[in-house]
């Protein structure tokens, strides 16, 4: 028997033990510190969002396809601009009737849309540089 499984059954009778109240307590907790330690453990990137009509904000976000798709949304088009930046839009802003928000050299995006920079096939955070020459 390895050391997880002695600690696994030690886990198990000492739950035994509680009320089902405190159970249901010490559960909860249980899953609350799991989903903040997989939280953790997800990238963050800081990116730069243009909301329609407003300033451009610096957001810290998880790097994962479902916060970046939340941030637009919706399904995600990226748009390589100058100096390695990409633009991450909703591939359907028009279609959906967003407002207008910025015009990017000849087309206007529609809808919320962020500014961050790739490492390959992965986003990756602006840099200071960039803030500075964006805003």
């Amino acid at each position: 028997m390895d050391e997880w499984s002695i600690n696994k059954e030690a886990c198990r009778e000492a739950l035994g033990k509680f009320s089902e109240k405190q159970k249901g307590v010490i559960t909860k907790m249980a899953h609350e510190f799991a989903n903040a330690v997989e939280e953790r453990l997800v990238d963050k990137i800081k990116v730069l969002v243009f909301q329609p009509g407003q300033l451009a904000q610096i957001r810290e976000i998880q790097n994962t396809l479902a916060a970046c798709q939340n941030v637009v949304g919706g399904y995600i088009e990226v748009i390589h601009l100058d100096d390695g930046l990409l633009l991450v839009c909703d591939e359907e802003g028009k279609l959906k009737g967003y407002p207008p928000n910025r015009r990017v050299g000849r087309d206007v995006i529609c809808g919320t849309f962020f500014i961050c920079r790739s490492d390959g096939d992965e986003f990756t955070s602006v840099t200071d540089e960039d803030l500075k020459s964006i805003c």
